[in-house]
């Protein structure tokens, strides 16, 4: 995380998960919840200082009990190319927030910046 006080706007990091059943599988994810759901929230306590770089960074670990459990989905009801997109918001201390809808490809994808904001997992 980068800003022009090294890091100390970040307030959190909000994770949304979207499931799109796109297997041709039959399975009943009838019940599965398709719109985004808020998966989880990273608070700036949990960033720490790179010694690299000197910018807040962390992990983010996501399990598939998670991710099934967000979007409400028993996992014999999850097939081959089904797919979980993942969306992050950066929340800054200011109010501001970025995410896919409010940044440029200068930061989107840039090799310098490279923050797309988005991630997609098939289920395989």
């Amino acid at each position: 995380m980068q800003d022009k006080e090294n890091g100390n706007l970040l307030e959190s990091v909000d994770v949304f998960v979207t499931f799109s059943d796109k297997s041709l599988d039959s399975g009943d994810s009838s019940n599965a919840i398709t719109d985004e759901v808020l998966i989880k929230t990273l608070p700036a306590s949990v960033f720490a200082v790179d010694p690299e770089n000197n910018l807040p960074r962390t992990t983010l670990t996501i399990t598939l009990y998670e991710f099934l459990s967000a979007v409400n989905i028993d996992q014999d009801a999850i097939f081959g190319g089904d797919v979980f997109d993942l969306r992050l918001v950066l929340n800054l201390t200011d109010g501001r927030e970025f995410s896919t809808n409010n940044v440029s490809d200068n930061i989107a994808n840039s090799a310098y910046f490279n923050s797309p904001f988005t991630s997609s997992y098939s289920y395989l």
